[in-house]
C-alpha cells in the first residue's frame, strides 16, 4: 500500500523519533467465562459487601485462568500469581 507523500513523511519522522517502538515480545492472552454480577435497581449504589463479593469472585477467576494457562505463557509450575 502506498501512502500519500505527506503521510509517508510523517510516518518516517515518527519512526526516527521512536526507533525502538514497538518492541516485539511474545504475549499470551486468554479469556475466561463472564462473571455474573447482580443487577441493581436504577439509581442505587452497590453495598461494600456486594463489591467485596464480586471482587473476590473476579480475583479467584483471574488466579484460576493463570493457573490453567501459565505453562502456555512460559511460566513454570512453581510460579504463582500475586494480586496486591
Amino acid at each position: 500500500m502506498m501512502l500519500p507523500d505527506s503521510s509517508a513523511s510523517r510516518y518516517s519522522k515518527r519512526r526516527r523519533l521512536l526507533p525502538l517502538y514497538p518492541i516485539s515480545s511474545p504475549q499470551t492472552v486468554v479469556f475466561g467465562a463472564p462473571i455474573d454480577a447482580p443487577a441493581l435497581a436504577a439509581g442505587t449504589e452497590p453495598t461494600e459487601a456486594q463489591v467485596d463479593e464480586l471482587h473476590a469472585r473476579y480475583t479467584a477467576a483471574v488466579v484460576d485462568l493463570y493457573e490453567k494457562h501459565k505453562a502456555d505463557a512460559g511460566y513454570g509450575p512453581e510460579e504463582t500469581l500475586k494480586i496486591v
